[in-house]
């Protein structure tokens, strides 16, 4: 099954600060509980599409994670106490 996400984004700790809405519908997921009756429900790829480029060449050093079976090597520099990669 496809996972369901709600258009407005919102946290446990930002649903309790929120103002209360008039009506309230059910989610159908337990951990959320109700939503407010005017929000939509889509399915995640209605809304973004994963990202399949990849970092030929190590340019992006900002990666949130990894292929499969590769492993990148980075260089380590020691300053004083602390460990540096580069």
């Amino acid at each position: 099954m496809k996972t369901l996400i709600f258009l407005t984004f919102f946290t446990i700790k930002r649903r309790r600060a929120m103002n209360k809405y008039p009506i309230y519908k059910s989610s159908n997921i337990p951990w959320i509980g109700g939503v407010p009756e005017h929000w939509e429900m889509r399915y995640l790829s209605q809304i973004c599409k994963e990202q399949l480029m990849r970092n030929t060449g190590n340019i992006e050093t900002n990666v949130l994670s990894l292929s499969h079976g590769k492993i990148i090597q980075k260089k380590k520099v020691t300053i004083s106490n602390f460990t540096v990669e580069k």
